[in-house]
C-alpha cells in the first residue's frame, strides 16, 4: 500500500501465524497470568511473592510459568458447597 501502513499489516500477518492460546503456553507474563486466573495483577504479584507462583525472568520481563499456574489451582481447588439460606 502506497499509504504506508504495509509494513505493520505485514507484521501482524506473521505475528498472527504464530499465536499461540494462552491456556498452551510454557510461559505468560503478569498481566495473562491475572486474566487466565480471573484476578488483578496485584493478587498475581502477591502469589509470586508469596511463592505460591513460580516465575522465570527473560531480561526485564518476568514470566509465570504454566506448569506453577496448573499447580497452584490444583493446590487451592476445593469441591463446591451450596450455601445455606
Amino acid at each position: 500500500m502506497s499509504d504506508g501502513s504495509a509494513p505493520v499489516n505485514a507484521q501482524l500477518d506473521r505475528e498472527s501465524q504464530h499465536v499461540v492460546p494462552l491456556w498452551e503456553r510454557l510461559l505468560l507474563n503478569v498481566e495473562e497470568t491475572a486474566a487466565l486466573l480471573g484476578i488483578g495483577r496485584n493478587a498475581v504479584w502477591e502469589l509470586v511473592r508469596s511463592g505460591q507462583l513460580l516465575t522465570l525472568r527473560v531480561g526485564r520481563h518476568v514470566h509465570v510459568t504454566r506448569a506453577s499456574i496448573d499447580s497452584f489451582v490444583e493446590r487451592n481447588a476445593a469441591p463446591y458447597q451450596a450455601r445455606d439460606n
